[in-house]
C-alpha cells in the first residue's frame, strides 16, 4: 500500500519502526568480525533487545487497544530484564573455535537477510495494531533464531542461561502476539 493511502497516525508509526529497523541494521553491520561467537551474540541480542523495547515504545505512543498496550508494556519489561541479565555476563566470551565461529557468523547473516526479506514483505495499512504485531513476530522469531544458532554455536557456559532466558521471552511474545492476533481478526 502506498504511503499516500495511510493516515497520519500509520505514517507516524511505520516512520519510527523503519527508523529502529535501519539503526538495528547498521548497528549489527558494525559488530566487530573478529569478536568470538559469544561475544557476537552478546552484542548482537543487545541490538535486537534495543529493537523490541524501542518496537514497543513506537507502538504505545499510538495504539488504544488495551492487549497490544499491555504487551507492549510487557516487551518493555522483560526487554529491561534482558539487559539486566546480559550485563551481569557481557565480560564472560570464551576462545573461539575457527569452525565453530564460521557457522555462526554465517547462520546469523542467514537470519539477518531472513528478518530484513520478512519486514520487507509486510503489507503496510492503517491498522498499526495488526501492523506491529506482525512486525514484533517477525522481529521475535529472528531472536529465537539467534539464541538458537548461539548455542549451537558457543561453548560459553555463563552466558548460556542469557541465551535462554532470551529465547524464552521472544517465543513467550510470540505465542501472545498470535493469541492477540487471532483475538482481534
Amino acid at each position: 500500500m502506498n504511503s499516500y493511502q495511510l493516515s497520519r497516525v500509520a505514517v507516524d508509526y511505520l516512520d519510527r519502526f523503519y527508523e529502529i529497523h535501519e539503526n538495528m541494521k547498521k548497528d549489527i553491520a558494525h559488530i566487530d568480525v573478529t569478536l568470538t561467537a559469544c561475544c557476537q551474540f552478546v552484542c548482537q541480542s543487545m541490538i535486537l533487545n534495543t529493537a523490541v523495547n524501542e518496537n514497543a515504545k513506537n507502538i504505545l505512543r499510538f495504539t488504544t487497544y488495551l492487549p497490544v498496550e499491555s504487551f507492549a508494556l510487557t516487551a518493555e519489561d522483560e526487554s529491561k530484564g534482558f539487559e539486566k541479565a546480559i550485563g551481569e555476563v557481557e565480560g564472560f566470551c570464551e576462545i573461539d573455535r575457527t569452525k565453530q565461529k564460521r557457522l555462526y557468523l554465517q547462520s546469523v547473516d542467514n537470519l539477518i537477510a531472513r528478518y530484513n526479506d520478512s519486514v520487507c514483505r509486510i503489507v503496510e495499512d492503517n491498522n498499526i495494531n495488526f501492523d506491529y504485531i506482525r512486525r514484533s513476530i517477525t522481529l521475535d522469531r529472528a531472536v529465537a533464531r539467534l539464541c538458537r544458532s548461539a548455542l549451537r554455536f558457543t561453548d560459553c557456559e555463563q552466558v548460556r542461561p542469557v541465551m535462554d532466558l532470551l529465547m524464552c521471552q521472544s517465543l513467550g511474545r510470540i505465542n501472545r502476539l498470535e493469541t492477540i492476533y487471532r483475538t482481534i481478526r
